[in-house]
């Protein structure tokens, strides 16, 4: 039961779409500008560097709070790599924008770095490596 509400309250705050927010503020509609993907990505191609650092610095913190805040709070890191992963899987498929949100590499960036900080460095240091 713990890892069912684990992963729930993970996609929960995976669901809050820092790039819908953000647009709506700018009072674009970021799913009828650019790609259309609500993301950091877009958001950056549609408002510019600042709000897509904004959106981008917010789904990762929304990655860290999911896995590592549950790993602290629950002393189990089994339940924090589930929150982490509802988190994701929030982001991409938010209920309330009918399931249609960002990529989740952010959100994805957070829940590693929540999970295991070096490794998440590595990871990331890879990834530039190769793009």
């Amino acid at each position: 039961m713990g890892y069912v509400l684990a992963t729930v309250i993970g996609y929960l705050i995976g669901c809050f779409s820092t790039a819908d927010t953000v647009s709506r503020i700018k009072n674009v509609n970021i799913h009828k500008e650019g790609t259309g993907n609500p993301g950091a990505s877009n958001v950056t191609f549609v408002l510019g560097w600042k709000a897509g650092i904004l959106v981008g610095g917010m789904d990762i913190l929304k990655g860290i709070l999911a896995s590592f805040l549950t790993t602290l709070i629950t002393g189990n890191q089994a339940y924090g790599l589930f929150a982490g992963c509802g988190c994701i899987l929030g982001h991409m498929f938010p209920f309330y924008l009918k399931f249609h949100g960002g990529k989740g590499f952010a959100t994805l960036i957070g829940v590693l770095f929540g999970f295991d900080q070096k490794f998440c460095l590595l990871a990331v240091l890879f990834i530039f490596m190769i793009t």
